[in-house]
């Protein structure tokens, strides 16, 4: 068994404040529960959970046939199971979703059977109060794995490689009856039912068989237990982590607490090698696994938690391990990587063996993924404007080093840098110029570039975290760093920009061939970029700002489609990248940009659709959206952690609190913003070493406390 740690216990050591959470989060839509490395996927058409996921796994994938599949990939990310479910399909089911407990009431007939069910640590607990009924089947799998078997009892034991350990107990029923299979593994179990006697289920995973035995035995024998348990979890994360927020537009503040609640759904505190930090998954309803770019984007949002461990633990998680733990951590998790390599010499390497792969392929290229683009670490620092973490910052600014050290070494003597793709896997017509087999929407085109080609968005980032790198080593004097050298090769890099991706007839900023310097003429939500990092002139962001508002290019009803609307060919209902709106490196950079260069009423305007965009019918968790119709192009509660970002452009430009380098408070709101509210309040927000609270009334404006 890995090595293991403490978990970080979210919220420990800090005071609660009342919130009623429950009714804010309160639906009938969502079926997903979860509280760390097992979640469950309750089942609406049957009693019982649809299936279980527990992450990760400590053995290696051992691929059929030898060939890298990425369906194969898929179905062993973590231990995926079909059920537990039970035998019975109702004419009619009501179900109540709260972040602790889901219920269902199911009916056919003269048979009905309520249900309550919960996650809490590695265990999941089902109740069955059934009526109507003699006997039941339920039935349990993981279609992926084999495994050996104990029979006890009440319970079963299951064993993946003697690594891996599930145990199934059942409690309640008049007569209980095993039938198991080992590959692939299953169980089937009879039921005798007593009217009016509870049937519990619980189910247990983890890497110690005993253990394992012990947290099922635990939860049949005291089911309340459980249930209060991750009720207690959930509230202390509320009352103690999250900000109280109370807003009189009903809409933002429910979108607050959704958000809120997505953070923690996505929380995976691993306490194991190589998980020795806590990190945010892309969403745990899909992508367990780490992305560099996009956990220090998550961030900007948890930098609003009280609890600065959430947002400080999955940057430091890539210091460790020379990037974000990706695919490769579940197929060879037994070298630990700590040199950061270099990201077009990663993508390589994936690219080489992406058709095939031999089983004696040494996959360290693919166990962590590089920093891919310079946008994630800009995240890095944005975090320590709010928490004043001089530690975390000097670890940071280590990453954050090495990372621009790889970035140069791909640099022109223009000082421009080519890359193979940005962020966020770019399917997107802004690479067509780039790749003589494109196609629209194939998830595997970041491995067929032809030519690394010149983004504007990549270079603009870099400038910016030369810029936030210059800043940290000044607080924390940090004379290793050179920063004169960083300043001339920005002067360069920003003289560049300007001369080879300006287009001065066309007044925009685009991509480039690094060999011929022609420009790509696709005109991409990246040009905007120019204004986040403050690249371009005050006369070039004039020309620019109308290309955004132009209803023909960038000025669709929603913010920000992700390539101009008079691109042939273009998408809005394709993610990503294919004309959608894109929650982070969409709306957040170009909102951002739009304030520096001080177009505060259109940066109001691009926020107030994005809370509207993701609020229709309910809050939602997608990160690409219509930028046309603003219908979601994910599921509703796909529980995407890069659209948590709104967070910060809630808390920044509608509460107002501006985060200053020296730790200062300082409250500059977009006013447009305020319109149709009447009141808020938010805090006690843990801010540097004060506690902050703001108070705003219509009538009486601004009341700040800081302690």
């Amino acid at each position: 068994m890995p090595n293991q740690r403490p978990p970080i216990n979210p919220g420990k050591g800090l005071n609660s404040v009342q919130k009623d959470w429950k009714s804010l989060l309160v639906n009938s839509e969502q079926t997903f529960l979860t509280d760390n490395q097992l979640s469950a996927f309750v089942d609406r058409e049957h009693p019982g959970c649809a299936a279980t996921h527990f992450y990760p796994l400590p053995f290696p994938h051992k691929f059929t046939g030898g060939k890298w599949s990425w369906e194969e990939l898929a179905a062993h990310d973590n231990l995926r199971s079909i059920g537990p479910v039970l035998d019975f399909t109702p004419d009619k089911t009501e179900m109540v979703f709260l972040p602790h407990l889901i219920q269902k009431n199911m009916r056919s007939g003269d048979t009905v059977i309520t249900e309550r069910c919960a996650v809490y640590g590695d265990t999941l607990l089902i109740e069955w109060n059934i009526t109507g009924m003699d006997s039941a089947h339920i039935s349990f799998s993981l279609p992926c794995f084999s495994a050996g078997f104990q029979e006890f009892d009440e319970s079963v034991l299951l064993s993946v490689e003697d690594q891996v350990f599930v145990n199934i107990s059942i409690a309640g029923s008049s007569s209980l009856a095993f039938t198991t299979a080992e590959n692939p593994a299953g169980i089937e179990a009879e039921i005798g039912i007593v009217e009016g006697r509870k049937i519990y289920l619980a189910l247990s995973c983890g890497y110690d068989s005993d253990q394992v035995a012990k947290s099922a035995q635990m939860a049949i024998d005291c089911p309340e237990s459980i249930f209060r348990a991750a009720e207690e979890t959930w509230n202390d994360y509320f009352t103690k982590v999250v900000p109280n927020f109370s807003c009189s537009d009903s809409a933002i503040e429910q979108l607050y607490y959704y958000q809120a609640y997505a953070t923690r759904a996505n929380l995976y505190d691993i306490p194991y090698e190589p998980f020795i930090h806590p990190y945010t998954c892309p969403w745990k309803t899909g992508a367990v696994w780490q992305w560099s770019w996009n956990t220090p984007m998550n961030s900007i949002c948890e930098r609003w938690l009280n609890d600065k461990r959430i947002g400080a633990g999955g940057i430091l998680l890539e210091g460790e391990n020379g990037g974000g733990l990706n695919i490769g951590t579940y197929l060879h998790p037994t070298e630990k990587v700590t040199k950061l390599r270099g990201h077009v010499e990663n993508h390589d390497a994936v690219s080489e063996y992406y058709a095939k792969l031999p089983l004696d392929f040494d996959l360290k290229s693919i166990t962590t993924m590089p920093h891919t683009t310079p946008n994630g670490l800009l995240g890095a620092w944005e975090f320590y404007l709010c928490s004043g973490d001089e530690d975390f910052l000097k670890k940071a600014l280590s990453i954050m080093v090495e990372a621009e050290a790889e970035f140069s070494k791909h640099e022109a003597e223009n000082g421009l840098c080519a890359t193979a793709f940005v962020d966020e896997f770019d399917y997107s017509l802004r690479l067509k110029p780039f790749c003589a087999s494109f196609s629209k929407g194939d998830p595997c085109l970041m491995f067929k570039m032809d030519t690394p080609f010149i983004a504007v968005d990549y270079n603009c980032y870099l400038y910016a975290l030369r810029n936030r790198i210059i800043q940290a080593a000044g607080i924390l004097n940090a004379t290793d760093v050179d920063a004169d050298m960083l300043i001339r090769k920005n002067a360069r890099l920003k003289r560049s920009i300007n001369e080879f991706l300006w287009d001065e007839t066309d007044g925009f900023y685009y991509d480039a061939d690094p060999n011929s310097m022609k420009l790509s003429g696709v005109k991409c939500i990246a040009g905007f970029s120019a204004l986040y990092s403050g690249i371009a002139s005050k006369e070039q962001a004039a020309r620019v700002i109308p290309h955004l508002t132009n209803p023909l290019e960038f000025g669709t009803a929603y913010p920000c489609p992700s390539i101009s609307m008079d691109t042939p060919d273009v998408d809005p209902t394709l993610s990503t990248y294919g004309g959608d709106s894109l929650i982070t490196s969409g709306i957040w950079f170009t909102v951002e940009g739009l304030v520096r260069y001080g177009y505060d009423e259109l940066a109001a305007e691009y926020v107030q659709k994005t809370i509207e965009m993701l609020t229709r019918g309910g809050p939602s968790s997608a990160y690409s959206c219509s930028s046309v119709t603003g219908e979601l192009n994910q599921g509703k509660h796909t529980l995407a952690s890069q659209s948590l970002i709104v967070t910060d452009l809630i808390c920044k430009y509608l509460i107002g609190i501006a985060p200053q380098i020296d730790g200062g408070v300082c409250v500059k709101p977009l006013e447009r913003l305020h319109a149709d509210i009447d009141e808020f309040s938010f805090g006690p927000f843990q801010y540097h070493k004060k506690t902050i609270t703001v108070e705003w009334k219509k009538d009486s404006g601004y009341h700040l406390i800081v302690r």
